[in-house]
């Protein structure tokens, strides 16, 4: 009978793109994060919501097309920074992170800022936190309202709609004089 081969192990290059768990949304919130505090990627985390409609997190971004990031507003720079940034983190001990680590994160809230815009005419502008995945989403809500809401993008540095399927919380700070 023939002597079993030991298994050869893989080279290294294909290790780094094993992925040691599934991904999931907090995980790309919290890679984002580290993005800007220690890859010098400035207001990534502004991509957030683009990113996550397309499914794209922080296991799969080496495979994804720079122009599939550029279409979001990356610079070429950054899209370097993240893809090799996100291989070592994908790879290292912070994926594996329990949510309760990130509760002491004392990051700041960001405030964004957001306008309705009535379809009888007229707009009003408030301020609140970030958009978030709408999970209890039945498309009647946003069908029903009488306005179409927007979120200023400073990297884009116009207003774009809110996309379909994440929730603003609305009651934030209402600002009575539209510039």
């Amino acid at each position: 009978p023939p002597t079993p081969a030991t298994p050869t192990p893989l080279p290294s290059h294909h290790a780094s793109k094993l992925s040691p768990i599934v991904h999931t949304p907090t995980q790309f919130s919290r890679f984002l994060k580290h993005a800007e505090k220690h890859l010098g990627v400035s207001n990534v985390t502004s991509f957030e919501a683009s990113l996550h409609l397309q499914d794209i997190g922080p296991d799969i971004l080496p495979d994804v097309s720079d122009q599939t990031l550029k279409d979001v507003g990356m610079s070429t720079g950054d899209i370097i920074r993240l893809k090799k940034g996100s291989i070592t983190w994908w790879n290292g001990p912070d994926v594996k992170r329990k949510h309760s680590d990130t509760v002491t994160d004392l990051t700041p809230v960001q405030k964004i800022a957001y306008e309705k815009r009535y379809h009888e005419g007229g707009a009003s502008r408030f301020s609140g936190g970030p958009m978030r995945a709408d999970d209890d989403n039945d498309d009647g809500t946003r069908a029903s309202l009488d306005y179409d809401l927007f979120y200023r993008s400073n990297e884009h540095a116009q207003w774009l709609p809110v996309p379909k399927g994440f929730i603003v919380d609305d009651k934030g700070d209402e600002d009575p004089f539209l510039a």
